[in-house]
């Protein structure tokens, strides 16, 4: 076996092993995260130590964000709940006016909003609102939809939908309150008087764009 072939193995196994670490150190994790996620269920709270850490936040969800800026044309006004490290921010047109809301402020103008406490904040208006990864974490989903139709006509959002026959229990290790199917998130999206227009498929969960009724 040659220097390099020899080299390359040892960057290989060490890659590997580094995954297989952060794998099940995330595992761990989320194990402990479960009896949290159902103790803030119970109290209709928020897990703000969590979001509050930048580490929470996942590189492979700017791909999420890369998909819902396609979908949002220049010039829009944009106001994003969740807003996170903000990746939507430079992905959009220059020409769109962005307002991020978040448990945290991490830019100077950021503004607070908490979808699980009331009352609601006093927000701006927009043309677009956009929630990605974040209903999931929504104690009542349909009055927060509520909330954000009377700023925001049209909506983008995701959601990791529940599969026919899945273990909701799982959920509770991502730190999700509800659990909706692809059909019943539709639905929720509907009773807060949001008519789906359009379904893309993203892993295991879906983005929906839609628009409110009569709009």
């Amino acid at each position: 076996m040659g220097i390099e072939q020899a080299k390359h193995r040892l960057r290989t196994a060490k890659w590997r092993l580094s995954n297989w670490a952060v794998a099940k150190r995330a595992d761990v994790l989320a194990t402990l995260r479960a009896p949290k996620t159902r103790k803030l269920a119970s109290q209709r709270g928020t897990d703000l130590d969590r979001w509050a850490k930048d580490s929470s936040y996942e590189d492979f969800w700017r791909e999420r964000n890369e998909i819902i800026a396609a979908a949002i044309l220049p010039g829009t006004r944009v106001l994003e709940f969740g807003a996170g490290l903000q990746s939507l921010r430079g992905l959009l047109d220059p020409t769109c006016k962005y307002q991020p809301t978040d448990l945290v402020a991490r830019t100077p103008d950021c503004l607070i909003c908490d979808l699980n406490v009331r009352p609601f904040p006093d927000l701006p208006d927009a043309e677009v609102a956009v929630l990605s990864g974040v209903l999931e974490y929504v104690h009542e989903p349909v009055e927060a939809l509520r909330f954000i139709g009377r700023l925001a006509p049209t909506l983008i959002c995701s959601y990791a939908t529940v599969k026919n026959g899945a273990d909701t229990s799982d959920r509770h290790k991502n730190g999700f309150f509800n659990h909706f199917s692809e059909d019943e998130f539709l639905q929720t999206l509907q009773c807060a008087g949001y008519s789906p227009q359009k379904v893309q498929p993203w892993g295991d969960q879906i983005i929906v764009v839609a628009v409110l009724d009569g709009s």
